[in-house]
């Protein structure tokens, strides 16, 4: 049977239903419970569309689909295909060795301990590549299991330093 991502009409219908059952005396989920059973679709499908949140929750995503139209476009103008290919080609090559880097800013810094986030404005900074928290942590895993000896440990959540 047809759901409201099917046909958009259907959300119509079962408002309409929901209030008609609400009003004989069922409960809301009670409601949704039948409407699921005559549309033989999961009570949670039902639920889920006739919640106002969730249905805001699907114009975001639809203006967020714009979003990556205009995007897609920007991307396919010459000039701009050279430079995502150019930083393509930087973020790959500061990527591959990114355990190197934050080792080098460890022993800039001299030992004195820092955050994730000042680690990758600083990671930032001297390659213009935007890394976030999450490579951050598995450069320092990866330095961390090949550097046995001289480690980066976590002082406190989110407060690294070296090991010297």
């Amino acid at each position: 049977m047809p759901s409201p991502k099917d046909d958009p009409y259907v959300l119509n219908i079962w408002q309409e239903l929901e209030k008609k059952y609400i009003d004989e005396g069922l409960s809301r989920w009670g409601a949704v419970e039948r409407i699921a059973l005559e549309y033989s679709v999961s009570p949670q499908t039902v639920y889920k569309w006739l919640t106002p949140g969730y249905r805001s929750q699907k114009n975001k995503l639809m203006m967020s689909e714009e979003y990556k139209k205009k995007k897609r476009e920007w991307a396919r103008r010459p000039e701009n295909k050279i430079r995502l290919y150019e930083y393509s080609r930087k973020y790959t090559r500061y990527r591959r060795h990114l355990d190197s880097y934050v080792e080098d800013l460890f022993l800039e810094s001299g030992g004195k301990p820092m955050t994730l986030l000042s680690i990758s404005e600083k990671l930032k900074e001297k390659t213009d590549v935007r890394f976030d928290k999450k490579l951050v942590l598995s450069a320092i895993s990866k330095y961390n299991s090949e550097h046995e000896n001289n480690p980066i440990e976590e002082i406190e959540p989110d407060l690294y330093r070296m090991k010297l």
